[in-house]
């Protein structure tokens, strides 16, 4: 049976309006997760400095020129923050990733839990999903560093790999990207597709969040930011999970 993108996302759109409440919490979490660890590891001083910093800077395009401009110290206070903001980004996308998945994985199962329970049942995947995410990163790094291609190629590669990993107990991160690589590329339009809208929604919600979030404090700026990027990041994850079922369910036919 020929799987139809159009179905897929009509699937997805429904599954998140029906439990919304749930993946609301989940990505509310996994928000939650991110801005305290970063404002736990990164005093609030130096967050008022990265703050008062980024208002001296009048447009995008002077970036490279502002940071130049920087002294050593300013500088390296920017690094220490990027560095500590990717990490707590990684640790909150590892949270919604394992909690997110294993919720949608008992669901297919008609074994039905609440967030609550996802949460829980996720704190034994978590190592493994951050060493799988930690890969992920690292080789789209490496892959955008050969221009902007190789880059996308290897996240099309890691598609199915988080939902791999979930639902094929015992597996390991490195045979669960493996496994992603040798299917992700029959269905490369379907995938391209969503990670396209992922990526113009970031771009809209920067936006947002710099024209309309920036009444708030930095702490909850940064909680209502990371929220709503999990939510959309929960529906692409949903695409993905109903995408692999039917491939799986075909593959079985």
């Amino acid at each position: 049976m020929p799987i139809r993108t159009s179905s897929i996302f009509e699937d997805s759109s429904n599954f998140l309006r029906n439990q919304f409440n749930d993946i609301l919490l989940l990505s509310f979490f996994s928000a939650i997760v991110s801005v305290i660890l970063y404002h736990f590891i990164v005093s609030a001083e130096e967050i008022d400095r990265i703050v008062n910093l980024a208002k001296e800077k009048n447009d995008i395009h002077s970036m490279i020129f502002w940071i130049q401009n920087l002294s050593r110290r300013d500088k390296l206070l920017i690094f220490k923050a990027s560095l500590l903001s990717l990490i707590t980004i990684v640790l909150g996308f590892t949270t919604l990733n394992s909690s997110l998945i294993i919720y949608l994985n008992e669901f297919n199962k008609r074994r039905f839990i609440n967030s609550v329970q996802a949460i829980y049942l996720s704190l034994k995947t978590i190592p493994k999903m951050l060493i799988l995410l930690i890969l992920h990163i690292l080789t789209v790094y490496f892959g955008l560093l050969f221009f902007i291609i190789p880059g996308v190629v290897v996240s099309i590669g890691f598609s199915f790999s988080p939902i791999i990993l979930i639902v094929k107990e015992g597996i390991i991160p490195s045979k669960a990207i493996l496994e992603s690589w040798n299917i992700s590329f029959r269905h490369f339009w379907k995938i391209v597709f969503i990670l396209l809208i992922w990526t113009l929604f970031q771009v809209f919600l920067s936006i947002f969040s710099e024209k309309v979030l920036s009444f708030f404090n930095t702490f909850l700026k940064s909680l209502i930011h990371f929220t709503i990027n999990n939510l959309f990041t929960s529906f692409v994850l949903i695409y993905f999970f109903r995408l692999y079922t039917l491939i799986y369910k075909n593959n079985l036919k």
